[in-house]
């Protein structure tokens, strides 16, 4: 093989890498902290927010705007890839740790091709260990707790 076929089988290879790491067009995930969701969802009222645990754990408590796709579903793949790759996406789990559900999650978005993702580092735990309102039946209602607020 010639000089001349290894460079242009290097330059082949490292721009099919490329295109396989950045398909259609997806945007990089963004990392936000609680403070970050909370001026997220308070600037826009489409951000979907996507809850990726169980259907248990997001009948007993949820961020109220929270739409529940479960990433250890057998359709998960599916169910996602039929949303709008546009619209922007607030998605979170449990705790919101490198290489939990939620970065899993946002990971089979970016490989869809979705623009517009954010990661709520720390997840539903920091939400409301911040005092941030939640939902379910798992939730003290009371006005004055930082649980039903």
């Amino acid at each position: 093989m010639t000089t001349v076929h290894r460079r242009f089988l290097a330059v082949v290879t490292f721009a099919s890498a490329m295109l396989l790491a950045s398909p259609g067009g997806a945007a990089d995930v963004v990392h936000v902290d609680v403070g970050g969701a909370t001026e997220l969802l308070d600037a826009n009222d489409e951000i979907v927010v996507l809850d990726v645990r169980t259907p248990g754990e997001f009948e007993a408590i949820r961020i109220d705007r929270a739409r529940n796709i479960d990433i250890d579903g057998e359709d998960f793949r599916k169910n996602v890839a039929s949303l709008d790759r546009e619209e922007a996406y607030l998605v979170h789990c449990a705790a919101g740790v490198p290489g939990g559900r939620s970065e899993r999650a946002v990971e089979v978005m970016r490989e869809l091709g979705f623009t517009q993702v954010h990661h709520l580092d720390g997840g539903i735990n920091a939400w409301k260990a911040s005092g941030e309102r939640v939902v379910g039946t798992a939730v003290n209602e009371n006005p004055n707790s930082p649980a039903g607020k």
